[in-house]
């Protein structure tokens, strides 16, 4: 029996249980520690609390079907998050485009190829909760503890467009006591605008990664050298390349953009830093 190809990793039962329930949702044999549950249409897999144990029970997800030989699931990390904008009301719906690591001061870009009418955002994955921070501790729009280490994971069997971020505004990280029930209620009744938002990520290609060309694949491993790129950002520009590709960019404006970095290699950190920077915005055009 084929296992859905849609799957979503929450990190709480109180996030999964009105998915659980609104999708008729049945109890399968546990992936190790992590707590499954399966319909048709749905899979769902409850992680825990924080960055290693998402990326856990991301990776025990996948190894489990990438042994089914089945085509290449949807995974979606969807939760709460808190907000520092108290323009978003609680129970609102945000798409994430861009997720850092706070910790280990790494990036993750989602890459949304289909059209959904969601407000976009970025989040900031921390190891602990951040309740009250100081000013500027928050510099992302929303703040988990799980989306850095779920995407971690998935790009390590998935093409970048094949895991995607979904959160549901749960405060404004103002010390106030959280209201579950609540929470719970937007969550189900949101789950149409959740179903339509995860379809058409669904219908993108599903095929595995495509390879960088030739000609391109020279220019980034020459960037790579001629920068000293660490391998936290040559995957990055791996993957912002890759994800070009799949939007259709000519490669030839992905290779003039490789090529006028390596023809002013950086100095220094900053340097190179603020360089990778500006690719990120010439090969991924809208991203702020």
């Amino acid at each position: 029996m084929n296992e859905p190809d849609i799957w979503i990793v929450t990190a709480l039962s109180i996030e999964a249980r009105p998915l659980i329930d609104g999708w008729g949702l049945r109890r399968m044999d546990d992936l190790g520690r992590f707590e499954r549950w399966q319909g048709d249409a749905y899979g769902l897999i409850v992680s825990g609390v924080g960055p290693t144990a998402s990326a856990a029970a991301t990776a025990a997800l996948l190894t489990h079907r990438a042994s089914l030989q089945q085509s290449l699931p949807l995974v979606v990390n969807l939760g709460f998050a808190g907000s520092r904008n108290r323009d978003q009301a609680i129970g609102e719906l945000v798409l994430v485009n861009r997720v850092r690591a706070v910790d280990a001061q790494r990036e993750f870009i989602p890459e949304i190829l289909f059209r959904h009418e969601l407000p976009e955002g970025s989040l900031g994955t921390h190891s602990r909760p951040v309740i009250q921070p100081e000013p500027g501790v928050v510099e992302t729009d929303l703040v988990d503890m799980e989306a850095a280490g779920f995407l971690e994971a998935a790009r390590a069997f998935l093409p970048i467009h094949r895991a995607q971020v979904i959160k549901l505004v749960s405060d404004h990280l103002d010390g106030r006591p959280i209201d579950k029930a609540a929470l719970q209620a937007h969550l189900k009744d949101q789950l149409e605008t959740i179903e339509l938002v995860i379809a058409a990520a669904a219908s993108m290609e599903n095929t595995a990664c495509p390879r960088l060309d030739a000609a391109l694949q020279v220019a980034f491993d020459a960037l790579r050298e001629r920068c000293r790129l660490t391998d936290a950002q040559s995957s990055q520009v791996h993957d912002w390349l890759i994800a070009a590709m799949l939007r259709g960019q000519p490669t030839t404006e992905a290779q003039t953009a490789l090529e006028a970095v390596i023809a002013a290699p950086p100095a220094h950190k900053r340097e190179r830093n603020a360089l990778v920077e500006h690719l990120r915005d010439a090969l991924k055009p809208g991203v702020e």
